[in-house]
Formats: structure tokens, C-alpha cells, sequence
């Protein structure tokens, strides 16, 4: 699609990190680096050239990069992941979209 996500010197990333259960489909040598590419994609939410970008397109970025390379993912790694990523991802993205810093912060949705 030719969308560049840009991460910047001082940005922050913990790789590719997943429930313990992850563990078990996903090697995580195979995979960080696509968490570090996410990890800045959902930090700042737009592309290099401040176009926003949506959490779909930056979990779909993470299952494309992590199967890239000759070390990449498997089919099962990558896709295991991006579901991972899609039922949970969506707090992260909220704390750096929203602020969010408690599950309290989530309660307007329910209610």
C-alpha cells in the first residue's frame, strides 16, 4: 500500500509482547520485529507524513512484517498473532489514542 510508519529515536517499544499462551504459536525472534514497527504505528497513529492511520491497518502491518524475511513468521505464527492483536489490542491503542490509564477509563463505553 505504500504507507511508512516511522519510528523515532526515544521512541519506546516492548517488541512483540503477548499473553504467556502466545508462547506456545509464536516465536517472538521471528516476530519483534514487527513489534517494534507496530508498537510505533499504535504510539503516534498516523504514517511518516501525519496521515492517520486506523488500528486495523497497524495490526494488519504487524502480521505483514512479521512474515516477511527469511526468518520470518509461519502462516500460523503470523495469523495467531494478529488475532492476538485484534481481541486485545484495542486498550493499548486506546491509551495512546484516548489517554486511557485504567480499565475505569472504558466504563462510558459499556454504560
Amino acid at each position: 500500500q505504500g504507507v511508512r510508519v516511522c519510528a523515532e529515536e526515544g521512541d519506546t517499544t516492548d517488541f512483540s509482547s503477548t499473553p504467556k499462551i502466545y508462547d506456545l504459536f509464536v516465536d517472538h525472534s521471528r516476530v519483534d520485529m514487527a513489534g517494534g514497527i507496530h508498537d510505533a504505528a499504535y504510539q503516534k497513529g498516523t504514517d511518516c507524513n501525519g496521515n492517520p492511520i486506523t488500528r486495523a491497518f497497524a495490526d494488519r502491518l504487524w502480521r505483514k512484517v512479521a512474515q516477511k524475511g527469511k526468518n520470518g513468521a509461519n502462516w500460523l505464527q503470523a495469523w495467531t498473532g494478529w488475532v492476538g492483536l485484534r481481541l486485545f489490542g484495542w486498550w493499548p491503542w486506546m491509551k495512546y489514542r484516548r489517554g486511557w490509564t485504567s480499565w475505569r477509563d472504558a466504563l462510558p463505553l459499556v454504560g
